[in-house]
C-alpha cells in the first residue's frame, strides 16, 4: 500500500454520491442551523485543552438522524461508522477520526429526548426541505407498529395499580426497584403472546417517505385513535389519506371527508364476502 494521498477523502466523497443519497442528503441539508438549539442542550464543545474534548454536538445530531433513519441501535450504529465510509462522512467525520461509542450515543440521545425540543428541531428540517422544493403533499400513508421492551415482572394487583396511574406502596422508597420497572409501559398481544411495550404512530408522505408527524403512546391504545391526529387540519397537494383496515370506522371516515381528505383505508376481508374492486371508494 502507498502513502495516502491528501484529497483521498474528497475523492471518495465524489465517488459515493453516484450510489449514495446520504451525502445527497448531506448536501441538501444545512446543519448549521440545528447548532443553537444543540448548544444549548448540550452546552459547547470543550476546546479548553484541559480534560478530554468533548463531542461536536452536530456530529452527535448527525449519529442519531443515522440511527433513526437506517432503524440501528447503539451499538449496530457504532459498527457502522466505523465499517462504512459513507456513514462516517455523512455523520461529518473524516476517514481517520475516532467515533463515538454507544454508551456515548446513548446519554446524547436521552438527554434530546428529556429536553422536548425534539419538534422544534424536525421543524426547521422540514422547512430546509420545503425552501428547496421538497413539498410533502402526494398523500399520507398512516400505521402504527408495537415496540417491545423488555417484560415487568408484576403482580396482577401492581398491575392494577400502575393502570391507574399510581405506584404500589411496596416500590416506594426503593430507587433501584423503580429504575428496573417502566411504568409507561403497557401490556399487549400479538400471535397468541403477551408483550410489554409501547406503539410507535407515524404518518409519512406517500411520495418521498418523509416523517411529518408521529406519536408514541403505550401499547394498548389502538392504532384508531391516534391517526386523525396525525393529519395536518387540512391536506395540502394530494388529499389521499391510505391506513389498514384497523382505522376504518364511521366516525373517522366522515371525520376524514370533513376535512376534506379522501379516505383510501382498507375494508377487512370477511370470509364468503370477497372484496371487490370499489372497495377502496
Amino acid at each position: 500500500m502507498g502513502n495516502r494521498h491528501l484529497l483521498e477523502d474528497d475523492r471518495q466523497s465524489r465517488a459515493l454520491k453516484e450510489f449514495s443519497n446520504l451525502q445527497s442528503l448531506g448536501d441538501l441539508v444545512d446543519r448549521e442551523l440545528f447548532r443553537p438549539v444543540l448548544e444549548e442542550l448540550f452546552g459547547p464543545p470543550n476546546t479548553s485543552g484541559r480534560g478530554r474534548r468533548s463531542w461536536d454536538c452536530l456530529v452527535i445530531f448527525r449519529c442519531l438522524i443515522l440511527e433513526v433513519v437506517n432503524g440501528l441501535s447503539d451499538e449496530k450504529l457504532q459498527y457502522m461508522l466505523l465499517d462504512r465510509t459513507s456513514f462516517k462522512q455523512c455523520a461529518g467525520l473524516a476517514t481517520l477520526d475516532r467515533v463515538p461509542d454507544r454508551k456515548t450515543l446513548w446519554k446524547y440521545r436521552n438527554m434530546l429526548g428529556e429536553s422536548g425540543r425534539i419538534d422544534e428541531l424536525v421543524g426547521a428540517f422540514k422547512d430546509q426541505l420545503l425552501a428547496h422544493g421538497h413539498h410533502m403533499q402526494t398523500g399520507s400513508l398512516v400505521g402504527s407498529s408495537p415496540v417491545r421492551v423488555p417484560r415487568r415482572r408484576t403482580t396482577r394487583e401492581e398491575n392494577a395499580t400502575i393502570r391507574d396511574g399510581s405506584v404500589p406502596e411496596e416500590w416506594e422508597g426503593k430507587g433501584n426497584k423503580l429504575r428496573q420497572k417502566d411504568v409507561d409501559a403497557r401490556w399487549f398481544r400479538k400471535n397468541g403472546v403477551n408483550h410489554c411495550g409501547y406503539r410507535n404512530h407515524v404518518a409519512v408522505d406517500r411520495e418521498t417517505k418523509l416523517i411529518t408527524n408521529w406519536d408514541v403512546t403505550p401499547a394498548n391504545v389502538h392504532g384508531s385513535r391516534v391517526f386523525g391526529e396525525l393529519l395536518a387540519p387540512s391536506p395540502r397537494g394530494d388529499p389521499q389519506m391510505f391506513a389498514d383496515s384497523a382505522c376504518r370506522s364511521k366516525d373517522a371516515v366522515a371525520g376524514l371527508w370533513k376535512r376534506g381528505y379522501r379516505q383510501r383505508i382498507n375494508f377487512k376481508g370477511k370470509r364468503g364476502v370477497p372484496l371487490t374492486p370499489m372497495a377502496f371508494v
